[in-house]
């Protein structure tokens, strides 16, 4: 028997995110695999219900709590907390942290936060015992601000689940866009973002090089928009066989249709999927405008930091070109895919191991329940301030606050 057998799961969704983010996805998988071997409740905690979360098979709840008016959606929240009764809360990002940890101290059981990825925060973030990292970088800063003991803060790669390839749906595609047989097709799945801006970029850069280099390729670009000024800007970059596709008929779980391509400009989970349909993947750092074919030799650097835009690969231009050169004699030469980025799909990113990697923290988080301690103070007390914030914009007239906030730079540097 595990010491962990009951897994509450938070995650949260505020106004002014989509809702159908990387780490949604992310978490789906993670409860879909603990449900093999725990009892899992599964909260999606915020502003409005996540539609990534709402429409999946993976049944979860909605708990409207908002940072602006914290009490009451926390009293339903505890209360379907002492319901299920864990011996851990799982929260996978930072404001289901901030939601959460105080009232797992409450319930008496283990807390476990978990950050997806992205910079290293410079704002407030929790210096809770037991955490799980997608990027390796972040264990050691992690590890450098946690000193209560025991503790264990963990890098478990992100790992996704095979894709559901949908054949049909592929057919249509083919001959919607008119892919011909001798076209190399070259995909960019992702939410269309100033974030993913240089990916983009670099999707068109490698189709352009691999025309240069006599072959017939095309881009083909599936996601949906979060930027329409950067949307128009790639409409407006594509040639004639060039596609952009936006409508929710094909953004709706794109990796369905990830066959229709050779080629994968793929960052996090999307390098993860890419491989489980043996694409030859090409990852995107900060070196260079021009992606670089991904092999067992540079794996790691990418890795390291879950396949990313935050890479650096020292490799100069000619190298990247030279590279991409030997790729491409390999493509022309083999008609089974990518047999290297399949292994690492076995290997690395499959979701099988989810049960077995979480296992160890989960069970010593929840021999070791959460206490009240200075950083758990911390936090609430940065939850309550911006509570206390937000109240007080609705109770003082916009031109009155900024008049008090006037007022008081001008004390601050009379000063």
């Amino acid at each position: 028997m595990n010491s962990a057998e009951r897994i509450f799961c938070v995650i949260a969704s505020s106004n002014g995110s989509s809702g159908v983010g990387g780490h949604y996805f992310s978490a789906i998988t993670i409860v879909q695999e603990l449900k093999k071997r725990y009892v899992v409740d599964f909260i999606n905690a915020g502003d409005f219900y996540a539609e990534s979360l709402s429409s999946s098979s993976v049944e979860s709840s909605f708990i409207p709590v908002s940072l602006k008016c914290i009490s009451e959606g926390r009293r339903v929240l505890l209360n379907r907390l002492h319901q299920f009764s864990p011996d851990v809360v799982l929260a996978f990002d930072v404001m289901a942290g901030l939601i959460v940890r105080p009232l797992s101290i409450k319930a008496k059981c283990g807390f476990v936060l978990l950050k997806a990825g992205g910079d290293i925060p410079l704002s407030y973030y929790p210096r809770s015992r037991f955490q799980i990292h997608f990027t390796e970088r972040d264990v050691t800063w992690a590890q450098s601000r946690v000193m209560g003991t025991p503790s264990l803060i963990k890098w478990i790669p992100n790992r996704v689940s095979l894709p559901v390839i949908d054949f049909q749906a592929i057919e249509e595609l083919r001959k919607e866009i008119d892919i011909r047989p001798e076209e190399l097709v070259v995909i960019r799945i992702g939410r269309i973002t100033e974030y993913y801006r240089k990916a983009f970029e670099a999707s068109f850069q490698l189709k352009e090089f691999i025309q240069s280099s006599g072959l017939n390729a095309r881009l083909l670009v599936i996601g949906d928009i979060e930027s329409s000024e950067l949307a128009e800007e790639l409409r407006a970059r594509c040639d004639s066989r060039d596609v952009v596709l936006t409508d929710k008929r094909w953004t709706r779980s794109a990796s369905r249709l990830l066959p229709i391509a050779t080629i994968n400009v793929g960052v996090g989970r999307g390098f993860m999927e890419g491989c489980s349909v043996k694409h030859f993947m090409f990852c995107v750092d900060r070196s260079s405008d021009l992606p670089v074919p991904v092999t067992d030799e540079n794996l790691s650097v990418f890795f390291r930091s879950n396949f990313s835009l935050r890479a650096s690969l020292p490799c100069s231009e000619a190298e990247r070109k030279s590279k991409i050169q030997d790729l491409l004699l390999k493509m022309t030469s083999t008609e089974n895919g990518c047999e290297y980025s399949f292994r690492w799909y076995e290997r690395y990113f499959s979701s099988e191991k989810i049960p077995e990697s979480y296992g160890p923290i989960l069970r010593l988080a929840s021999e070791n329940v959460e206490k009240w301690n200075g950083d758990a103070l911390i936090g609430e007390l940065y939850v309550r301030t911006y509570e206390l914030q937000s109240q007080l914009k609705r109770l003082v007239p916009n031109k009155l606050m900024k008049s008090l906030k006037l007022k008081l730079r001008q004390a601050k540097a009379r000063s």
